[in-house]
């Protein structure tokens, strides 16, 4: 004997189909309504999701829209030649860096490099003796009265907003540093061509009773 339709025109073979087998467990007016949802949506939908009972079966099927970081976004890039030459600098390994590593090894130092357990993940550091170095470039970190502390004139508003995150990052890890009993130093990019400014900064942060800042 074949089966009567349902009131709703829809038979229990139609609904089995559309649901699928493994959805056995929902009741019949949970199959009925997930059936007619989706022959009138686009888009994925989870069926675990009709078995919570939690919410309306519209709110629980949409696809969900993208979560919107909080704070300025980061602007697509307008100038190709301007995001290729952004694309080509080099976060370690800079020409800075292997200047005063070259000094370090001069007096003696003994240094480990991008220390991950310190704050800051310093560029040199000897946990031993409790010093730490940082090479910050003057473009990225806003050498205070550098000639390279330049803003990009394009998307200057999110320029200045992520150099002062910068900054702002740079005082905390320092003084999480300070905190912790090391001895701390910045060199500057710029300072690296004058070879007596950076021997006298390494040779007073080596010293347990200096800091050079």
């Amino acid at each position: 004997l074949e089966r009567a339709p349902a009131a709703d025109g829809v038979s229990e073979a139609s609904r089995a189909t559309s649901v699928g087998a493994g959805d056995a467990r929902l009741s019949g007016a949970h199959r009925t309504r997930y059936t007619s949802f989706r022959t009138g949506i686009q888009g994925p939908c989870t069926r675990s999701s009709l078995i919570d009972g939690k919410g309306p079966i519209s709110a629980r099927c949409k696809p969900r829209p993208p979560k919107r970081r909080r704070g300025i976004e980061r602007p697509k890039p307008s100038d190709a030649a301007r995001s290729a030459l952004m694309a080509r600098v080099r976060q370690r390994g800079t020409d800075a860096e292997l200047v005063v590593a070259a000094a370090l090894r001069a007096l003696g130092a003994r240094y480990r490099l991008n220390v991950r357990k310190l704050p800051g993940s310093p560029d040199f550091a000897n946990q031993a003796r409790s010093w730490a170095i940082f090479v910050h470039g003057c473009f990225w970190h806003q050498h205070a009265r550098c000639k390279r502390a330049t803003v990009p004139k394009s998307n200057k508003r999110f320029w200045i907003h992520k150099f002062a995150a910068n900054r702002k990052r740079d005082r905390r890890t320092v003084d999480r540093l300070k905190r912790l009993g090391y001895r701390v130093v910045v060199i500057w990019e710029c300072e690296v061509a004058n070879d007596a400014l950076i021997h006298d900064k390494l040779s007073k942060i080596l010293e347990p009773s200096s800091v050079d800042m």
